[in-house]
C-alpha cells in the first residue's frame, strides 16, 4: 500500500480538479514519488476499479471540448492519443459514437478567425495553412478556403 495513503489523496486531489488518463495520473506519480511501479499499477487500478478515475470519460470531456474550439480529427488525435496516453481503440470508440460533422467543424474554424473571403493567393495560403494548423485534412481545408 501507498506510505500514509499520500499518493492516494494526490491522486484524489489531482482528480478534483479535472479528468486525468491513466497514462497522466502514472507519469505524475513516477515524478512525484519514487515508489515501485507494482505500487503505482496496484494504486491506480484501485482507481480505475472503483470508476474514480476513466480513460473513457477522459477522452469524452476532452473531445467534447477540442470540439468547442473547432480543432479537427487530426488535432484531436494528435493531442490525446499522443500527448495524453488515450488508448487509439477508445478514441476511435467515441469519435465513431459522436455525430462529428467535419466540415461543418472545419468551416466554424475558419469562421471563428476570418470574416470575409481571401483575395489573393498567398491570403489563400495564410488560411490553408491556420486550418491545418488547427487538426483539419488538406482536402477539406482547401474546400473551406475556396468556398
Amino acid at each position: 500500500m501507498p506510505k500514509n495513503n499520500s499518493e492516494r489523496d494526490y491522486l484524489f486531489y489531482l482528480l478534483s480538479k479535472q479528468e486525468y488518463s491513466y497514462a497522466q495520473l502514472k507519469q505524475k506519480l513516477i515524478q512525484r514519488n519514487h515508489i515501485p511501479l507494482t505500487e503505482i499499477e496496484s494504486l491506480l487500478q484501485e482507481f480505475v476499479d472503483n470508476q474514480w478515475q476513466s480513460d473513457e470519460r477522459c477522452a469524452e470531456l476532452m473531445i467534447k471540448s477540442a470540439l468547442y474550439k473547432h480543432y479537427g480529427l487530426l488535432r484531436i488525435k494528435q493531442k490525446l492519443v499522443y500527448e495524453k496516453g488515450i488508448d487509439i481503440a477508445i478514441f476511435e470508440k467515441i469519435i465513431n459514437s459522436l455525430d462529428i460533422d467535419w466540415f461543418e467543424q472545419a468551416h466554424l474554424c475558419y469562421q471563428k478567425k476570418y470574416h470575409d473571403k481571401a483575395q489573393d493567393l498567398k491570403e489563400k495560403q495564410k488560411r490553408l495553412q491556420y486550418l491545418l494548423r488547427q487538426g483539419h485534412g488538406m482536402s477539406m481545408a482547401l474546400e473551406v478556403v475556396s468556398s
